[in-house]
């Protein structure tokens, strides 16, 4: 599996250089 793809599946605050997804994406989350 692309590296990019298990960001997009891990938790839903991902600090990570994805390209497909801003560093930081404020979603519905609780996690920060």
């Amino acid at each position: 599996m692309d590296p990019a793809l298990g960001q997009l599946t891990t938790p839903v605050f991902v600090p990570h250089t994805d390209t497909t997804h801003p560093v930081f994406v404020p979603r519905t989350d609780t996690t920060h």
